[in-house]
């Protein structure tokens, strides 16, 4: 791997420049080292300092070596080169560890570790057409890589592609049948094209493999629903939680495993309160806080899972110490808005909130939840921006629409609540939820003017045909007698008051709708 090399400009690699760039020129080809942004090493604590300098020092000393004797080891230079973009890494300096991982590349481009790293630092900063890209790459060198495939599936699903991720993750079962992430992203991708008996296969297979990530059971539950098996959906959406499915990555784990001080607590911290382990991650962050008792992010991490355990007072005492260390944290004011919001302390809420938007305008859930707390003081109008922000930001969430649109009912606004579900409606077609909402209102709305009986009939049949509840046959009934069809309302409306009947409900009420339906038209009541 030794080649001899004219070493036209090198620079020596410490930390006391902003950027150094070398140039190394081999044979008649040339590699331009790529510059490597440096990194902000404050609040890191000593030991990680010293740790990064000592990459530093070795990749000097060898670039020194090559500089006196014109002969370098590229293998040796690239891992060099790897090591100190792997702390990096570790220590989350993505932007240079990412120059650094670019240039062990490109002095040993068939080292498949450099090229997949690249991809997952592209991936975790949002970069997602880079991502792809890298990961291909990456495959190209070791095409049986099952995390490489299904993280190059979950970004081709992000870049809202889902054909496409749906067939790299069935490449990647060809090479691991049991893979349970694989299971449980395919099974959500069958849910969203509404093949539910496909979506039902593949999470319940996830389930049976990792039966601790309560999070997939709501998608199972949807799923049951599409296939009118509603009593099995109701049991799964009540067992439904907040731990997922994390796929395998060995190459991530071993860099987790160079972290020391407060952050190797941090790593093992999160990946207990991703599991849903909060005892543990509680343990880990205090060992965290302990390390650097300045470090606000350990204490916004050990307010978090105090919350999950349901130590309040304790969680609030961790994210108010944050707020002393770095007043603009952002987590800290929206994790401390959410706790006073859920006290009922709304004043309190409504401060912490807007801080935490003042930090970071473009979090959906910051919008949201200072939506829900204007609402609690009576503050409606003022609520309908924040909504409206939380829809933007979050397009894709079937709960953002409802939340607009009940608000806006509330404050009369029924033709803008109609407008906010008919296009909730038009992204997420399988949303029930929102369908039904827009049907009610189409339907029941108190202004004669704002109701479509027309369409409503055709949202309350498609609803009934998915899922046989009286709910929604009483919906086409009402809307067929608004439309003075009675005769087929009538029929409607006998099925109901029959099956009421067998239920032992009381059916008063029912019955006069049923007379008025047979009697002819006009048939219309006062849905």
């Amino acid at each position: 791997m030794k080649r001899n090399l004219f070493l036209s400009r090198i620079l020596t690699i410490f930390f006391t420049a902003a950027l150094f760039t070398a140039t190394l020129v081999a044979e008649e080809a040339s590699l331009t080292e790529i510059e490597i942004p440096y990194p902000d090493m404050t609040g890191l604590e000593e030991a990680v300092k010293e740790q990064l300098n000592a990459a530093h020092t070795d990749l000097r000393a060898l670039k020194k070596r090559a500089s006196t004797s014109g002969e370098v080891d590229l293998q040796d230079l690239a891992a060099a080169y790897g090591r100190l973009a792997q702390l990096l890494h570790a220590y989350e300096l993505g932007d240079s560890a990412t120059a650094a991982y670019a240039n062990a590349r490109q002095l040993e481009p068939g080292e498949f570790r450099w090229t997949y790293l690249l991809g997952v630092l592209a991936q975790d900063a949002g970069r997602l057409d880079e991502a792809a890209e890298v990961y291909r790459a990456a495959l190209e060198l070791k095409p049986d890589d099952a995390t490489a495939r299904i993280h190059l599936g979950q970004v081709l699903l992000a870049a809202n592609q889902p054909a496409a991720a749906a067939e790299e993750l069935q490449r990647v079962l060809a090479l691991a049948p049991r893979n349970p992430a694989v299971h449980a992203t395919l099974g959500e991708l069958a849910l969203s094209s509404k093949d539910y008996e496909k979506a039902a296969e593949h999470l319940s297979t996830a389930l049976e493999l990792v039966p601790a990530a309560t999070r997939l059971h709501y998608p199972l539950a949807m799923a049951l629903r599409g296939l009118g098996r509603t009593d099995e959906a109701r049991s799964h959406l009540a067992q439904s939680g907040s731990v997922g499915i994390k796929a395998e990555d060995p190459l991530v784990a071993e860099i987790e495993t160079l972290a020391t001080g407060e952050r190797v607590h941090l790593l093992r911290g999160r990946r207990a309160f991703g599991a849903g382990q909060y005892a543990a991650a509680v343990e880990a962050f205090r060992e965290a806080v302990q390390a650097d008792p300045r470090s606000s992010r350990a204490f916004v991490n050990l307010g978090s899972a105090l919350g999950q355990m349901g130590d309040v007072s304790a969680a609030l005492q961790a994210f108010n110490k944050a707020l002393e260390i770095a007043p603009d944290n952002f987590t800290a004011h929206l994790n401390l808005g959410l706790i006073y919001a859920h006290q009922d302390w709304n004043e309190e809420a409504e401060t912490h909130l807007r801080a935490a938007i003042d930090q970071r305008y473009d979090d959906a859930e910051a919008h949201l939840s200072l939506a829900r707390v204007l609402v609690k003081q009576g503050k409606g109008e003022a609520s309908v921006k924040h909504f409206r922000e939380a829809v933007a930001m979050q397009p894709m969430v079937a709960s953002h629409y409802l939340a607009h649109a009940s608000q806006l009912l509330d404050l009369g606004q029924l033709s803008e609540a109609i407008k906010v579900l008919e296009e909730g409606v038009r992204l997420m077609p399988h949303e029930v939820p929102l369908a039904h909402a827009l049907t009610r209102i189409l339907v029941r709305a108190p202004d004669k003017g704002v109701r479509n009986p027309d369409r409503g009939v055709r949202l309350a049949q498609g609803l009934f045909a998915a899922d046989p509840k009286a709910d929604y046959a009483l919906l086409v009934a009402q809307a067929l007698s608004q439309l003075d069809r009675c005769a087929e309302a009538a029929e409607w409306q006998q099925a109901l008051v029959a099956a009421a009947e067998e239920a032992g409900q009381d059916t008063a009420g029912m019955r006069r709708d049923l007379e008025r339906y047979v009697a002819g038209p006009p048939c219309q009541g006062e849905n």
